[in-house]
């Protein structure tokens, strides 16, 4: 990775790549629950069918395994800490799950405190979403007035939010719900529209980047932030509103 001006850190070929092989390999180190469609097990991410939420804190689980899964038990306790949250089935979009990787980017120190330090110098464009309301009344005010003695504060719980929304990757596995994941070494992969690799998530959430073209060492590793498909216009739009940077690619 170096530093580069207009741009930042990014990733740059170590060597030539030729089209086809492997740029790198990375492995999330949050990943949960998108809070943009239906309810999901917070624990698996399977579709929730409404049968089942966690005896402790009341969000969508599977069963009682999930309930007490790995995964949902670093958040558990915080959330139940909370007013009770109601979810159905049918739901469209679930604010109250945003909490969820929030917590769980928060408590990355208390597993793995080298990979939290990896995590925390990735990009929060706090100053782009201080102002939304949505996000202080869902996120910011839950965990830092409503909980009892929160050990947050609001720069911390910014900073996590900010490094989620600007740095998760929408992931689809077959036979789950959409999730995201943050992915420490590839959230420094820049966009560009003649992007030379592409990635791909695997069934166990591991994120291989590939090159698709010949990278010469020393090129910068780019990527598609959005859809190739869309035009111009909606793309430079997308890319505005939410990764905060103005497009200036050729295409």
């Amino acid at each position: 990775m170096v530093y580069k001006e207009g741009v930042g850190t990014c990733c740059v070929a170590t060597r030539d790549i030729k089209p086809g092989h492997t740029v790198m390999v990375d492995t999330p180190a949050v990943w949960g629950p998108n809070n943009n469609t239906a309810p999901q097990c917070v624990n698996c991410l399977v579709t929730w069918t409404g049968d089942s939420v966690c005896a402790q804190c009341g969000y969508p689980v599977c069963g009682l395994e999930c309930g007490e899964g790995e995964q949902h038990r670093v958040e558990c306790g915080v959330l139940a800490s909370l007013d009770r949250q109601t979810f159905r089935p049918g739901d469209k979009a679930c604010p109250a799950i945003t909490l969820v990787n929030v917590i769980r980017l928060l408590h990355l120190a208390d597993r793995d405190p080298e990979l939290a330090e990896r995590v925390t110098v990735l990009m929060d464009h706090v100053e782009d979403i201080a102002e939304d309301q949505d996000l202080k009344e869902n996120v910011i005010e839950p965990l830092t007035k409503k909980l009892p003695n929160s050990p947050y504060s609001c720069e911390s719980v910014w900073h996590a939010l900010g490094v989620l929304l600007t740095n998760c990757v929408a992931i689809w596995i077959p036979g789950y719900s959409q999730s995201h994941a943050l992915y420490p070494t590839f959230s420094y992969v820049s966009h560009s529209c003649l992007c030379n690799s592409r990635f791909q998530v695997l069934p166990d959430r591991s994120l291989v980047l590939r090159a698709q073209v010949l990278i010469k060492e020393g090129e910068e590793i780019t990527i598609h932030y959005t859809s190739p498909t869309l035009g111009t216009v909606p793309r430079r739009k997308r890319l505005r509103q939410h990764w905060f940077f103005d497009c200036t690619c050729m295409r």
